[in-house]
């Protein structure tokens, strides 16, 4: 039988805490629950703020902020050679 080596520390940490069923940090819960961070988290009282409530002004920040970061990948003259013919017109190189 296998035993997790880090299972001493966990476990010191439940009984520290009072519980076992400890969440640990929001990034962590978003990984292992496969939150994305894109939803609703305001209460009623948030309701007539369209800035905190609205998704689609939420995924259009989230969008706009991808794309002005996105970097085009290099390419080599290979692969430039391979792409070439299956690039629409206004994306060859």
């Amino acid at each position: 039988m296998i035993v997790d080596p880090k299972i001493t520390k966990i476990l010191a940490a439940g009984m520290d805490a009072g519980s076992f069923l400890g969440i640990g940090s929001m990034d962590t819960y978003r990984r292992d629950n496969y939150i994305t961070k894109i939803f609703n988290k305001w209460g009623i009282a948030q309701a007539n703020n369209d800035e905190k409530t609205n998704l689609a002004y939420k995924v259009q920040q989230v969008l706009e902020s991808r794309i002005a970061a996105y970097q085009l990948p290099q390419r080599d003259v290979a692969q430039r050679k391979l792409l070439q013919p299956f690039l629409p017109s206004q994306c060859q190189y």
